[in-house]
């Protein structure tokens, strides 16, 4: 579970550095998938729980200002992605300040997002 790399995509100029402006293509950036416990050395006393999943802020990169709602992936075999979190927040000084990024686990969400969507399981054999 832990020990994945977790990628975010960004619409600004540079992932996690002084963003300003958008830009016309897509960034993106990669960092470890923290547990909450250690996440929680830099956000308590934020309450984070089983619905919520962090990333690593290591090297100045994690989503921006304006990348809330953004997806969190990770590999799970070759050229194929799992979303496993949606932007939440971030540190209030800025995107490059080296704090986990906070997102919504996905997983949490699985029961209530098949009973109202028109989710459809398609079988690993594609």
């Amino acid at each position: 579970r832990y020990g994945h790399h977790g990628r975010v995509r960004s619409q600004h100029r540079r992932v996690g550095a002084a963003a300003t402006g958008t830009s016309n293509f897509v960034r993106y950036a990669s960092n470890p998938i923290l547990s909450n416990s250690d996440c929680l050395t830099y956000w308590t006393p934020i309450y984070l729980g089983a619905e919520n999943i962090c990333m690593s802020g290591a090297g100045g990169r994690s989503p921006c200002f304006g990348d809330s709602g953004g997806p969190l992936t990770v590999s799970i075999d070759a050229g194929r992605s799992l979303l496993v979190g949606i932007t939440s927040f971030g540190a209030a000084i800025g995107c490059a300040a080296g704090y986990p990024s906070v997102f919504v686990r996905v997983s949490y969400y699985r029961d209530w997002i098949q009973q109202n969507s028109d989710y459809c399981n398609i079988p690993n054999k594609m």
